[in-house]
């Protein structure tokens, strides 16, 4: 779980509101180097009078190494301040 503050700032001509979001879910290993991950997230709108966002991910991750990984996700929004659906493709080094 994990619980977030961002404060947004003040763009000229634009009146957004700091975000407040929370995730929580759960990881297994699925074998050796392979792990699947499903979250809950949600938050404030951005814009007043806008919906919040609200959505569920999915990630699976490969340990490519002791320093690597690549990992590709899903999203499903369920709430109008969502994307409908959503793709992620990524990776990481630890140095």
């Amino acid at each position: 779980a994990d619980l977030y503050y961002t404060f947004i700032g003040t763009p000229s001509g634009t009146d957004l509101d700091n975000q407040v979001a929370v995730d929580f879910g759960a990881s297994h290993t699925l074998e050796k180097d392979w792990t699947l991950t499903v979250l809950f997230e949600g938050g404030n709108a951005l814009v007043s009078g806008e919906p919040a966002p609200r959505d569920l991910r999915g990630t699976l991750d490969y340990k490519l190494g002791e320093q690597s990984r690549i990992f590709g996700g899903v999203l499903l929004g369920l709430s109008d301040g969502s994307p409908d659906y959503g793709f992620s493709l990524g990776g990481s080094y630890r140095f």
